[in-house]
């Protein structure tokens, strides 16, 4: 049956005021999982709180929507105003269009010409500045119902950019990064400067994840070995999986939290990996 369960884990750190929370920004990531959470005090450049609720057992898009309303309507972190709230959105379905050839009007055009646009289903559009690229993604209507009668001061964003423009700001090329979801992974691989590969590939087993995995590395001349790969999650990746990654790949390692800004003791290295993508959000303006 579906269910809303209990909060998987929370951390707050002792500085948390609320009263404070108009100086503080939020980022939200939404997944098919669930929700998670996580708050900077910015004047202190400090991540001082994290939640995660889960979504269970749901088979359709309704279903999901009418949980994830009732997350909104009820979750102690959102009946405060934030300075800013970033909405990470996991989907599977996006394309990267460079900047010069990317015309607002025709989207939609773009976008069904790759991928298909289903009738319940918006596209939105994040700029890449340091890629010269515009992201197009697809979130069903009532997800993004739900969040604009809910929420104020907000912007959302497709979970890939975070770790692009990152890479591309601090020169971290040569490099393949492994953006790991429940039923889907995001794959990028910059060499000389150039993101040669932005993709994603829905995968059931880790054997389907590791297929997908070793044949890009085919196809593009990767030494499996040597190749340096970075993961990144959301959710706490089986070990199973990243010893059999490791296996074949002798040059994995996890992603670790951004240095940008200080963190509450609160937080071990086992966070760091599935929060790397909502704390990259919270460096945007």
């Amino acid at each position: 049956m579906p269910s809303l369960e209990a909060e998987h884990k929370v951390l707050l750190d002792e500085t948390l005021d609320f009263n404070k929370s108009e100086q503080y920004k939020l980022s939200i990531l939404i997944s098919k999982n669930g929700l998670s959470f996580v708050i900077l005090d910015e004047q202190a450049k400090k991540i001082i709180a994290y939640k995660y609720q889960e979504i269970k057992n749901i088979s359709h898009k309704k279903e999901y929507c009418f949980f994830l309303n009732r997350i909104f309507d009820t979750d102690e972190f959102l009946k405060y105003k934030y300075k800013k709230i970033s909405i990470v959105y996991q989907s599977s379905k996006s394309i990267t269009i460079p900047s010069n050839l990317y015309l607002e009007d025709y989207k939609e055009q773009f976008f069904n010409l790759n991928l298909g646009l289903d009738s319940q289903e918006i596209i939105l559009s994040n700029s890449m500045p340091r890629l010269s690229a515009v992201k197009l993604f697809s979130i069903p209507k009532c997800i993004y119902e739900a969040i604009n009668s809910h929420l104020q001061n907000f912007q959302i964003y497709h979970q890939s950019i975070f770790i692009i423009q990152s890479v591309l700001k601090n020169k971290a090329l040569n490099t393949v990064y492994l953006n790991i979801d429940t039923h889907f992974f995001d794959l990028h691989v910059f060499n000389d400067k150039n993101l040669i590969l932005d993709n994603s590939f829905k995968y059931k087993t880790k054997e389907d994840l590791l297929y997908y995995l070793l044949y890009t590395f085919e196809q593009l001349s990767l030494d499996s070995k040597k190749q340096k790969i970075i993961l990144y999650s959301n959710f706490d990746v089986d070990q199973s999986m990243i010893s059999t990654l490791q296996k074949y790949f002798g040059n994995l390692t996890m992603a670790t939290l951004p240095k940008v800004f200080s963190y509450s003791y609160l937080f071990s290295k086992k966070d760091s990996l599935h929060l790397v993508n909502q704390i990259l959000a919270l460096e945007c303006e």
